[in-house]
């Protein structure tokens, strides 16, 4: 009778042991499960860091790039009037972006170029003429 009682002790120990590691291990596993959704979330979607921003008038300007894993990342120049939306640049050597006199003005270090390849900006967008002011001429 004794060692009945002490073997459904040791049975009461030893499965509650064992539900409890089960009830860990799946606490892991679903919080694994659960941020490894989320980091493929923020891996699609790029992070914008933004450079410059300009509003007039109705029209805005963002000059932003994307932070990826490495740190080479080409700069985006985008327009924006309304809902619509104009990427006019996706260069790696911009200087500054300016908007004065209803036209924008791109300042790059030699002509515009993605990486070494040579990128042929939009001469307008949304009937703001664009300006493109190379310092290496």
């Amino acid at each position: 009778m004794v060692s009945t009682l002490i073997l459904g002790q040791i049975y009461k120990e030893v499965f509650g042991i064992i539900k409890n590691k089960l009830a860990i291990t799946l606490m892991c596993l679903l919080i694994s499960l659960v941020s490894c959704k989320e980091k493929t979330k923020q891996k699609n979607e790029n992070v914008k860091l933004y450079k410059k921003e300009i509003s007039s008038n109705n029209m805005y300007i963002e000059w932003f790039y994307h932070s990826y894993i490495s740190n080479v990342s080409p700069d985006f120049i985008t327009v924006s009037k309304g809902d619509l939306v104009d990427t006019i640049c996706f260069c790696s050597n911009i200087i500054n972006v300016e908007f004065y006199h209803d036209s924008i003005f791109i300042e790059s270090e030699g002509p515009p170029s993605k990486y070494q390849y040579e990128y042929k900006v939009p001469t307008e967008s949304f009937d703001y003429p664009i300006v493109i002011e190379n310092t290496l001429k």
